[in-house]
């Protein structure tokens, strides 16, 4: 009788979109990840001038649209700023 409640949907991971050629980050920026598969460190843009980028947690150079874009609810911890700090030692 109620069986459409037991039929919960799991929630989906988030499918990582890369940077579209015509993207706007808008005035509070957009927060990008690293490509690198080990890394997927967050970075923050205001624009999008630019042809590459160094991820300032592993320290590698990426073009533009090798980037992906953060999904809306991703946040910075603490755990990713002393994770660049250790890199850049």
């Amino acid at each position: 009788m109620f069986g459409w409640l037991k039929k919960r949907k799991t929630p989906e991971a988030p499918v990582m979109e890369r940077v579209p050629k015509w993207c706007h980050p808008g005035k509070a920026g957009k927060r990008l990840l690293c490509p690198e598969p080990d890394c997927n460190g967050p970075s923050h843009v205001y624009h999008f001038r630019w042809s590459a980028l160094v991820c300032p947690h592993c320290g590698e150079a990426n073009d533009k649209y090798d980037w992906y874009l953060a999904p809306k609810d991703h946040r910075i911890d603490a755990r990713d700023h002393a994770f660049a700090e250790e890199k850049r030692k």
